[in-house]
């Protein structure tokens, strides 16, 4: 048996148009497999990745500060290295001060009785070393029994701050003795603290 040949010029219209519809079917079916589909896959692998990278770009953005964080902890930064030069230059005054000899502390408190009218007659004191941390120092406890009027005790007080020293204040009594009317005794514990 043998097959017809098909002639082209002899074809029907609608004969035609099945061939055409069966050429663009084979066409379309032919893209499709051999183009869009891979094509469709490679987009969506890159857009798998383009969500990965998109991913991480956030990740980084949210990890690196922005400018303006930069700036206030610069400026927090230099904030706290002037506190620390400013307790550094406190902490140098203390130690300075604490260096005095308790010898000159006492000349120090005589001299300041006479300038406000006080007469210091005799003076108690009383040692102990202290160690805090590293730092190891001695305290020097003085009890001071002065004879002055009202407001030269007070004004003697309000001296000890000026001193060149660390002293604390850490009890005063003042008596009405009849002898020595109108002037008054007083007692004065101080602490004074040397290194």
């Amino acid at each position: 048996m043998e097959i017809p040949k098909l002639d082209f010029e002899k074809l029907k219209p609608r004969e035609i148009a099945i061939l055409m519809f069966t050429a663009a079917a084979a066409v379309g079916f032919a893209y499709y497999t051999f183009e869009y589909e891979p094509q469709a896959k490679r987009m969506q692998t890159v857009d798998g990745q383009l969500k990965k990278v998109e991913s991480n770009i956030r990740s980084f953005r949210a990890a690196i500060p922005s400018a303006a964080q930069i700036k206030r902890t610069e400026k927090e930064i230099d904030r706290v290295d002037r506190e620390i030069t400013q307790l550094e230059a406190e902490i140098k005054a203390i130690k300075d001060d604490m260096r005095g000899r308790e010898v000159d502390v006492l000349d120090e408190l005589r001299r300041e009785a006479e300038l406000n009218g006080a007469i210091l007659e005799s003076v108690t004191t009383k040692e102990k070393t202290v160690t805090r941390g590293k730092v190891t120092y001695k305290e020097v406890s003085l009890i001071l029994k002065i004879q002055s009027q009202y407001a030269s005790i007070g004004n003697f007080v309000a001296a000890l701050e000026k001193m060149p020293a660390v002293i604390a204040l850490k009890g005063m009594k003042t008596f009405r003795k009849e002898g020595i009317l109108p002037r008054v005794e007083t007692l004065i514990n101080i602490e004074l603290s040397v290194l």
